[in-house]
């Protein structure tokens, strides 16, 4: 596995992991606001949505700060 990590660039597969946790958390959001949705819950649904956006907003800011981390510190 050490020729996995060697292909990618510093910070790049931080980045990679944040952003697969960030789409997770986007999903788990978006699911519960549909099951609450289905059950006329509309003031829930509507901040799991907004979670949701919160999530997917941080998720990119980390992305982003990973990868100018590990290119500015040149760090693995």
């Amino acid at each position: 596995m050490p020729v996995m990590f060697a292909d990618y660039d510093p910070g790049t597969l931080t980045g990679f992991y944040v952003l697969l946790l960030g789409g997770i958390g986007v999903a788990i959001c978006l699911a519960l606001a549909g099951v609450m949705a289905l059950f006329k819950e509309r003031r829930v649904a509507r901040g799991f949505l907004i979670a949701a956006g919160g999530v997917f907003g941080l998720a990119i800011v980390l992305v982003c700060l990973a990868i100018a981390f590990g290119k500015t510190f040149h760090l693995l």
